[in-house]
């Protein structure tokens, strides 16, 4: 969930190629894996407005139809999904390439609030990482995120993201020093001492 109660800023952060070599994690019994298929945008969706990325779903599913399903064949190969038992689709994450600049690109990780707290955001970003070798091959990992995601930025710390000092991502906008001084107000100060010192260009 986004945190709003502190100030809006964006955050890039990048993953060296090398340090991409993370096991993809088994899932809880019952669960799986699985590629894009078509009609999962509703489901995308879904998951994406209960973490609160957009307003309602149909705005969602405008965004996702507009921007994603242009490209279905590279969709199918790119974007990942996790299964609850039901066969509900509550995770997500996409290994992408940037339309703007070209930049490999991790998007829109989310897990449904109801199934939080089962490691799915680590288990599907990994997922979604691996394929990387495959369709970007020896190329760094970018990704966009704010500061209303600061539970995420220590996933993707942990994870070997690095906060980008001044690198962006298409058009998306860096923040670094203020960013880093709104995760002053919620992370400690070692920890915040941790990210400036591995942060990169």
């Amino acid at each position: 969930m986004l945190d709003k109660s502190i100030p809006y800023r964006h955050i890039i952060m990048m993953l060296p190629y090398e340090d991409n070599n993370h096991t993809v994690p088994e899932l809880p019994d019952g669960y799986t894996y699985h590629l894009f298929r078509p009609g999962d945008e509703h489901a995308w969706a879904k998951i994406e407005t209960s973490v609160l990325e957009f307003e309602n779903e149909e705005r969602a599913l405008a965004h996702y139809t507009r921007i994603y399903l242009l490209h279905l064949p590279e969709l199918q190969k790119r974007a990942v999904f996790i299964a609850n038992p039901r066969g509900e689709l509550v995770a997500t994450a996409t290994a992408w390439r940037d339309r703007t600049d070209g930049k490999a690109s991790i998007v829109w990780v989310a897990v449904k609030p109801s199934e939080q707290g089962k490691h799915l955001g680590r288990a599907v970003l990994t997922k979604a990482l691996s394929l990387f070798p495959l369709y970007e091959p020896g190329r760094d990992i970018y990704l966009h995120t704010q500061t209303w995601s600061h539970i995420a930025v220590r996933l993707y710390a942990s994870i070997g993201f690095r906060l980008c000092r001044t690198s962006r991502l298409g058009d998306r906008s860096n923040d670094y020093t203020e960013a880093v001084d709104v995760l002053r107000t919620v992370f400690p100060e070692d920890y915040i001492d941790f990210l400036t010192s591995r942060s990169v260009e």
